[in-house]
């Protein structure tokens, strides 16, 4: 395997930099990287605010290339703000979905301020997207005001029910006495991050066109009314500008501070950009891990970034 670094090193200083091409890549991620943060200020700020006239699209969808700190970055900024959310992994049964938000419903009644919102952070909510049951519940969920609610149609077996959840389980229940939970979502905003881009009306009507109404026709269909009924904004990223965006978060927002100088996180952020088509997987986490393993193993870190980061047949 053949390694060319862009990285040279200053003469008669212990010191490295960037070829000019690596910069205007960072140059270009950093810029990237701090649109995203401005447009949660602005999401959390908008959703929140008091003022507005009507909750219709409240609630915001975050995309973007995985790994780059959507979920951690939202959380950041409404913390900031003293608004603790209540997180949800994306990737669970709507049965433990719908129960999570009933509890979080019922506890929530019993402490909140006049017209105080309770926020709902979805960490990766790829899964919901994958059918047409779960964007159904979605609609339902983010619709007009007066029409909020997340309806499950569905018997919950209430031997997975916790006591708590059992001893609430009938105020959530459909009124008319069938089975399933219906909890209101009136008062709640809902913030998603994911990793998948929803199309727009446009580009689902123009693959409608070109596939003639076909399952997933449809579906792209059913995805841009989600996209349409959220402020959403997409943050998919190139290579490039994927790799100066750990740059930034690297050498300016410390996420290499586990590593003794600047000259070393140069040189792992430069290896992973020459590595970059080959890697098995690049993002901050990655970064964060080829640290350690910087710190741990000195002699021999890079032989071990080799085995765990590259794709075995290149490698060997």
């Amino acid at each position: 395997m053949s390694y060319v670094s862009g990285v040279k090193q200053l003469k008669n200083k212990n010191m490295y930099q960037f070829s000019s091409q690596q910069k205007n890549f960072h140059q270009e991620g950093a810029g990237r990287r701090q649109e995203m943060i401005e447009t949660i200020v602005e999401i959390v700020e908008d959703s929140l605010d008091p003022n507005r006239v009507s909750s219709a699209y409240c609630d915001a969808i975050v995309s973007g290339t995985t790994g780059i700190g959507k979920t951690y970055n939202a959380e950041k900024i409404l913390n900031e703000k003293g608004i603790f959310p209540l997180i949800i992994k994306g990737n669970q049964s709507l049965s433990n979905l719908a129960t999570s938000l009933m509890v979080f419903h019922y506890k929530f009644q019993e402490r909140k301020k006049p017209g105080q919102k309770l926020v709902i952070l979805f960490d990766d909510c790829d899964s919901l997207f994958e059918n047409k049951q779960t964007i159904n519940i979605l609609k339902g969920m983010t619709g007009a005001p007066g029409s909020r609610m997340l309806q499950h149609n569905v018997q919950v077996p209430r031997a997975n029910l916790n006591p708590l959840q059992l001893s609430i389980l009938e105020q959530y229940q459909p009124a008319d006495g069938s089975v399933g939970i219906h909890v209101s979502t009136e008062d709640m905003v809902f913030i998603f991050t994911t990793n998948f881009m929803l199309p727009t009306e446009k580009q689902a009507r123009d693959y409608l066109a070109l596939k003639g109404p076909t399952s997933q026709a449809n579906r792209k269909i059913d995805l841009s009314a989600i996209r349409r009924r959220f402020t959403t904004r997409d943050f998919i990223l190139t290579k490039e500008t994927n790799w100066g965006w750990l740059v930034e978060v690297g050498l300016n927002d410390g996420g290499l501070d586990m590593l003794p100088d600047q000259t070393s996180k140069m040189i792992l952020l430069d290896w992973m950009w020459n590595n970059w088509d080959h890697m098995t997987e690049s993002n901050i986490s990655t970064m964060e891990k080829m640290a350690l393993t910087m710190v741990k193993y000195p002699d021999n870190y890079r032989d071990r970034w080799e085995r765990s980061y590259i794709d075995q047949l290149y490698a060997y």
